[in-house]
């Protein structure tokens, strides 16, 4: 379990780095925009791969007996939510963690008619997902702690772009991109679209959940989804 915890501490205090501005303007300033991205992104990636590891040799201390329907839940609610981060990395999205440099600051993509927090959201519905199939300390505690630095992220992402843009433009912008997903599409302040960004990522999104359920997961975490 010690693993566990300073795998867990190191990769929060890792994705701290882009929240404090001296520190990323730092590093930026060191090893240059692509260098900074490239670091960072491969920093990222392998503390998160050894979060994992370490999740699966921690010692199994049950907190619940996993009813068969939160498996089922899952299996609905993971596609979706992997469609969602597909859209979302493949738009280029002024209003939220975006992987592809906007146009425009204020051309939003077709995705943000659903939520202006499509990356963030489709984490939170995963691991959300994860939580209640998995009644043990270990694994319960990596997809919660993952579910609620999406919530936190939405909050924090939404200060820093108000802040960029002014109240007023923000509250423009944001009318037809809300964070609550199809809220805005309901009450009928947007329309639902679709583009090249939102089809593609969210196909890919879909291949990656039916590559998982075909063999991934269980190859990869030991954990047979259908099963």
């Amino acid at each position: 379990m010690t693993e566990y915890v300073l795998a867990y501490a190191i990769f929060l205090l890792a994705h701290v780095i882009p929240a404090v501005p001296a520190l990323k303007g730092r590093l930026v300033g060191a090893l240059g925009q692509s260098g900074y991205v490239v670091a960072y992104s491969t920093l990222s990636t392998g503390l998160l791969v050894w979060l994992i590891v370490a999740t699966l040799r921690a010692p199994y201390v049950a907190l619940w007996d996993a009813p068969l329907w939160t498996r089922t839940l899952a299996l609905v609610v993971v596609p979706a939510s992997l469609a969602l981060l597909g859209a979302g990395v493949a738009s280029a999205n002024p209003l939220s963690v975006s992987f592809v440099k906007p146009a425009a600051e204020d051309r939003l993509p077709a995705i943000a008619a659903i939520t202006r927090h499509p990356i963030l959201w489709g984490f939170l519905l995963w691991s959300g997902a994860h939580v209640l199939p998995n009644g043990d300390v270990a694994t319960a505690g990596l997809f919660f702690g993952f579910a609620l630095f999406s919530l936190v992220g939405m909050v924090a992402v939404d200060a820093k772009k108000r802040r960029s843009f002014g109240q007023k433009r923000w509250q423009e912008l944001t009318r037809s991109a809300p964070t609550l997903p199809f809220a805005a599409i309901v009450a009928g302040r947007a329309r639902f679209g679709l583009d090249r960004a939102m089809v593609i990522g969210g196909l890919v999104g879909l291949l990656a959940a039916f590559a998982f359920l075909a063999g991934w997961h269980a190859a990869l975490f030991g954990v047979d989804p259908l099963a």
